[in-house]
C-alpha cells in the first residue's frame, strides 16, 4: 500500500514538472519577444512551485525510509516472539509430564492409604462376623434374598441393606475357590488398577470405573476402590470386604461407603453361604 502511494506521487510529480518545463519553454520564447517583464513574473512563479514540488518529494521520500524502518522493525519483532513462543512449545511437553507424573504419584498414596485403612478395619472387625449375622437376622432366614432400605426421620435414606442365603450343590472347597474369584470382579475392567497389598494371598485391593449411558448423548461413571481380605479356617472361609463408591459426572456427589460378609460353610446339601452387605450414603462436604 505504502510503495503504491510513493509511486503515485512520483508519477504526480513527473507530470507537474514536464508540466512546468513546458511552460518555461514557451516562457523562454516570449522573452525573445519583447515581453521581459511577463517572462520574469512567471519564471518567478515556476521557482516556487518547483521548490515545493522538491519538498513534496523529500518528504515523500523521508515517508518511504519511515515506511521502510517500521517494516523492517516489525518482522524483527514477530521473528523475536516466534522464537519465544517456539521455545515456550518446546517446553510444555515436559512440564506437563512431570505434573502428570506427580498426580498419578499423589494418586496411588492416596489410593493406598484408603487400602491399608480399610486392611486395619477389615482385620478388626473379623471377630464380629458370627454376631454380624446373627443380629441382621441372616442365620435364621430361609434360603432367599431380602433387600431392605432404612429411612432416618426425616425420609432420606440412612442405609441400605443386602441379606442372602444360598446352597451350592458343590464341595466346599470348590465354592471357596469360585466364590474369592467371584469377589474380585474381574468382569469390570474399565480404568482397572490392582494393587499390591499385605498378605496378597488372602488380600485384594483394586479400582475400577463403572460408565453407564443415561442418555444418547450423556454418560456418567462410579469410581469404585474395593479392598478384599479372606480368612479361611477348617471349617469355614470368610470374605469381608469394603469399598469407597464415588459419583463422577452426572452422579457427582452420590457417593457411598460399602461394608459386606460372606460367611461360606459345609452342608449336607454341598455348601451354604450367608452374606450380609451394609450400605451407607456419603456427603463429603469441602468445608
Amino acid at each position: 500500500m505504502y510503495r503504491q502511494r510513493d509511486k503515485n506521487e512520483r508519477a504526480s510529480l513527473r507530470e507537474e514538472v514536464a508540466l512546468l518545463t513546458d511552460q518555461l519553454t514557451r516562457l523562454s520564447q516570449a522573452s525573445s519577444d519583447g515581453n521581459d517583464i511577463v517572462a520574469i513574473q512567471s519564471t518567478s512563479a515556476w521557482k516556487v512551485l518547483a521548490l515545493c514540488n522538491r519538498h513534496k518529494l523529500t518528504e515523500a521520500e523521508a515517508d518511504k525510509k519511515r515506511l521502510l524502518a517500521a517494516v523492517s522493525s516489525q518482522e524483527l519483532l514477530i521473528e523475536e516472539l516466534s522464537s519465544v513462543v517456539r521455545k515456550l512449545m518446546n517446553r510444555v511437553p515436559a512440564v506437563c509430564s512431570v505434573n502428570l507424573q506427580d498426580v498419578c504419584v499423589l494418586e496411588q498414596r492416596k489410593d493406598m492409604e484408603l487400602y491399608n485403612a480399610y486392611l486395619t478395619e477389615l482385620d478388626s472387625n473379623f471377630s464380629r462376623t458370627a454376631s454380624v449375622l446373627s443380629t441382621q437376622g441372616v442365620e435364621l432366614m430361609s434360603e432367599g434374598v431380602i433387600k431392605a432400605v432404612v429411612n432416618n426421620s426425616t425420609g432420606q435414606a440412612k442405609y441400605f441393606q443386602y441379606r442372602r442365603k444360598t446352597v451350592f450343590p458343590y464341595r466346599f472347597d470348590q465354592v471357596c475357590r469360585s466364590l474369592w474369584e467371584l469377589t474380585h470382579l474381574h468382569h469390570q475392567v474399565r480404568d482397572r488398577q490392582a494393587c499390591e497389598v499385605s498378605s496378597s494371598e488372602n488380600s485384594y485391593a483394586v479400582k475400577f470405573r463403572y460408565t453407564r449411558q443415561l442418555t444418547a448423548c450423556c454418560f456418567a461413571s462410579i469410581l469404585h476402590r474395593l479392598v478384599l481380605r479372606r480368612f479361611v479356617s477348617d471349617g469355614s472361609m470368610v470374605i469381608m470386604w469394603k469399598v469407597f463408591i464415588e459419583g463422577e459426572e452426572a452422579f457427582k456427589g452420590m457417593n457411598s461407603s460399602e461394608s459386606g460378609y460372606i460367611r461360606l460353610r459345609p452342608s449336607e446339601a454341598g455348601s451354604m453361604m450367608e452374606m450380609y452387605v451394609h450400605q451407607v450414603p456419603v456427603c463429603l462436604s469441602s468445608t
